[in-house]
This record gives structure tokens, sequence and C-alpha cells, in this order.
């Protein structure tokens, strides 16, 4: 693939709005990249937001899996879903999946895979992730529901932590891959009233001295989390 872009490069991979198509060229070979993640083949664009290290991801899953701790009655809301990593394979063990991602090449790519997967239970919502749109993407979760999290190195957008913890979903995953944002977006959380209750690292940056962080956060009750507390995890400090 040849990608040609001039701007400033401050989503992905350079487009100056992550809202537009950018410019791929196929010099040779196939059109889209396949990998088999948590036991799914996943289809997808180079365009589309992928995780730089393939090897552990299926990591990844696990532990966003042992920390949401999904159910059947449960349903699951998937912020900057991608191509659909965690929705189809976490949201399955849920009620319901739900996705949310700006960027056309990944959420057409998700709703492939959701159609190719044979996976019923999963919806996919193209949309800016602000604290204007989740008023309306985020108004059905119940307090018995989780949240996943997984965006751009720079973080959330204002508004949208304090409007997915006015939800108040049992459980909130949030996963960083900027060490540097995670004080100030803990502080949010805290505010908003959300504690951090565990926190794994993944090397994810082989080579660097950077790190992707996943957080767990549960409502700040004096019980742990509205499904019986918190379940033998370790306090972040």
């Amino acid at each position: 693939m040849l990608y040609e872009d001039r701007s400033d490069g401050r989503y992905y991979l350079g487009t100056r709005s992550p809202a537009a198509r950018g410019n791929v060229r196929k010099i040779y070979g196939e059109t889209e990249i396949y990998q088999k993640f948590g036991g799914k083949g996943f289809l997808f664009p180079p365009l589309a937001f992928s995780q730089g290290n393939a090897s552990l991801v299926d990591g990844l899953i696990a532990e966003a899996g042992r920390m949401l701790d999904l159910s059947s009655g449960d349903d699951l809301y998937d912020l900057y879903c991608g191509y659909g990593l965690f929705t189809l394979t976490l949201g399955t063990r849920a009620r319901k999946g739900t996705g949310i991602e700006r960027t056309p090449e990944s959420i057409d790519a998700a709703v492939r895979n959701a159609k190719r997967l044979g996976v019923a239970n999963t919806q996919f919502f193209r949309s800016d992730i602000t604290g204007t749109t989740l008023l309306r993407l985020l108004a059905g979760v119940r307090p018995r529901d989780a949240i996943l999290l997984d965006p751009p190195r720079g973080g959330t957008a204002p508004g949208v932590i304090e409007c997915a913890a006015a939800r108040r979903p049992g459980r909130v995953v949030h996963m960083f891959c900027n060490i540097d944002i995670i004080p100030a977006e803990i502080a949010r959380w805290r505010a908003a009233g959300y504690m951090p209750v565990r926190g794994v690292p993944f090397d994810m940056f082989p080579g660097t001295d950077e790190t992707e962080v996943m957080v767990l956060f549960e409502p700040a009750t004096g019980k742990g989390s509205q499904r019986g507390g918190v379940r033998g995890t370790s306090s972040m400090r």
C-alpha cells in the first residue's frame, strides 16, 4: 500500500480530519489486512486503527474480559471501537455489544466483520465521540452495564469521561497508550465518582519507553461495583 498525506499528522496515520477517508493506493497484494485475535478472524483496511503489537492482542482481550466480567444480561459499550476487536470478541458474552467509532474505514470494517463472523448481537455507529454525542449514544446504559474506552494517544475529548460516568455503568475499562496523560484522566474519573481499582501494563511498544496501561474503574460507592464489589483487584495509587 502507498499512503499519501501532507497534513499535520495529529490523528492515526496523519489525516487532518479523522472523519475524512485517507488516500491509499494498492501497489501489490490484498486490499485488506487479516489478523486472528480472540479466536476470530478480522479483516480491515490499512487505515483502520489496529493495535501495533499483534503478539499481545490476545492478552489485551483476555484481561479486558476479566475486568469487565460480562454476563448474558449486560450490555457492552465500546468507545473508539476500531474495526470491532473488543465488541466482537467480548460483546458476544453480553446481551448486546455497541461499538462507536468516528473513522469511516474502521466502522465499515466493523460492520463487515460482524456480518462475516455471524455475530448478531452487536451494532455499530459512526460518530464523533464527545460529551455532546455521548448523551444520545449512551442513553441506554444501565447500572449493570460496562463501558470500554480505547482512545487515541491524545486521550478523551472534554466531556467524554464525565458523560460516561454520569450514566453510572457498573464497570469501566479505560486503555491508555500514553502514560503521561494517566494522572489527569484518573483525576477526571475521580471527580466524576469513579475510582481506579486495578491497572495492568502491556509492553505494546517494544524498543521504546512507552507502555499501554489498562485500568478498571468502578463507582466510588464504598461497595465496589454494582455486581458485588471489587473482585480480587488491587488498588492503584
